[in-house]
Parts: structure tokens; C-alpha cells; sequence
């Protein structure tokens, strides 16, 4: 997003299914930009590819511009599908989850509801 709060430009990448690599290939999409003019890294839904968990506190220390998470539906979260799914190596999976902090549910000026994490800023900016 720009600083006049225009989204000019999308960026597509792929992860590893059930891995671990969703936030170095959004640092590489962003590196690969090349753009001074970003203010805002907006990512729909943080957890990708099977529970592939991305840092976004991790991705503000390196870029040093805010990330916000966009989540759609309300849920009771992922720990349990996460336990499910990873039942002998869990572990790191719900302390990368658990990271991204609650979410917070935002109105739009279209009455649409959203839910949020974000890393860099506060609700407001949002």
C-alpha cells in the first residue's frame, strides 16, 4: 500500500506445504519489487500452506514498514488443528502461531467485518 493508501501493486508466491518458508518468500517478494514508495504490507491470512506460519514480526524488524494479516471469518483459532495435524512435532508450529497474537476485529466502511493482526502500527492505521 502506498502512502495515499492506493494498493498499486500485487505480489504472488508459493510455500512449502506444511513447512516453514512463507515469510523468507514474502521477503523475497518484496525485495523483488524493488519500490521506495510501500508504506504497508497487507497479507491475506497468516497461517498458509497447511499451517506454513507467517512471522510478521520478523518481516517488520527486516523491512522496517508496517504488516498487517487479514483473516475473514471469525474462528476459535488453529491450536488444535495444529496439534491434530503435527501430532510429534507441534510444538514449534503453535509457539510461531500463538506469536501472531490475538486477532482484532475491525468494520469497514463497506460494513464488511474483518479480522486483524499487524505488526508496525496500530488499529487506527488500519
Amino acid at each position: 500500500m502506498r502512502c495515499d493508501f492506493l494498493i498499486d501493486v500485487f505480489a504472488f508466491g508459493s510455500s512449502t506445504l506444511e513447512g516453514d518458508d512463507a515469510t523468507d518468500t514474502i521477503l523475497k517478494m518484496y525485495n523483488d519489487l524493488k519500490r521506495n514508495d510501500i508504506r504497508f504490507v497487507l497479507i491475506s491470512v497468516l497461517v498458509v500452506s497447511m499451517y506454513n506460519i507467517v512471522d510478521i514480526r520478523k518481516l517488520t524488524d527486516i523491512i522496517q514498514i508496517p504488516i498487517i494479516g487479514i483473516s475473514y471469518n471469525l474462528s476459535l483459532g488453529l491450536e488444535d488443528a495444529i496439534r491434530h495435524s503435527f501430532q510429534n512435532s507441534y510444538e514449534s508450529k503453535l509457539v510461531a502461531y500463538r506469536k501472531l497474537g490475538p486477532r482484532e476485529k475491525i468494520t469497514l466502511n463497506n460494513s464488511h467485518v474483518v479480522y486483524v493482526r499487524k505488526e508496525g502500527c496500530n488499529l487506527n492505521d488500519v
